[in-house]
């Protein structure tokens, strides 16, 4: 089964920047000879809502100063939304 869904996250100091981007989840149930498979990615470029563009280089930049992982806060967004 796969799902997909745009999720947006909140970043910055003062919590002022929307960004969002497309999760793709496939998910196949465990049955007698196989276990449960989950996997998650991110299937868009990453979108700053604020200024309508694409925001790879600013996404990069705020990670090297932070040390947040944004791609991991898009998946946890996600799975939260659920």
């Amino acid at each position: 089964m796969k799902t997909e869904e745009r999720v947006k996250i909140i970043l910055g100091e003062k919590g002022d920047r929307t960004f969002s981007a497309v999760i793709s989840h496939w998910y196949r149930p465990s049955d007698y000879w196989n276990p449960e498979e989950s996997e998650y990615d991110i299937v868009s470029e990453i979108w700053d809502e604020d200024n309508d563009c694409d925001a790879d280089a600013l996404i990069d930049r705020y990670e090297a100063l932070t040390g947040v992982d944004v791609m991991e806060a898009f998946i946890d967004e996600f799975k939260w939304s659920y």
